[in-house]
């Protein structure tokens, strides 16, 4: 019994621990300078405003931050990590 309430107790504090590190993840990435529509412009050698707004709309920035860290959070826990540009192809399969 006192086996079985240790091990609960990590599990648990694992878990707190793992949604608290994937929450300062979302927010440091959003404290960082520029957003990928502006890789991506820089890529393609330049991107009127209509096009970086098309960009955001299509990854989501958009959207309000809370919402932004909800559906990070959702695709996180189902293993969607997104594409990588660098290697063409999903993170998942790196």
């Amino acid at each position: 019994v006192q086996f079985l309430s240790i091990t609960l107790k990590r599990v648990g504090f694992g878990v707190v621990l793992l949604f608290i590190v994937l929450i300062l993840n979302f927010f440091l990435m959003h404290l960082a300078p520029g957003d990928i529509a502006d890789t991506i412009a820089i890529d393609a050698g330049g991107a009127d405003e209509e096009m970086m707004d098309a960009i955001r709309k299509d990854y989501g920035l958009d959207l309000p931050v809370w919402q932004q860290l909800l559906k990070y959070l959702a695709k996180v826990a189902v293993l969607d990590l997104g594409y990588s540009f660098y290697y063409n192809i999903s993170v998942t399969d790196l």
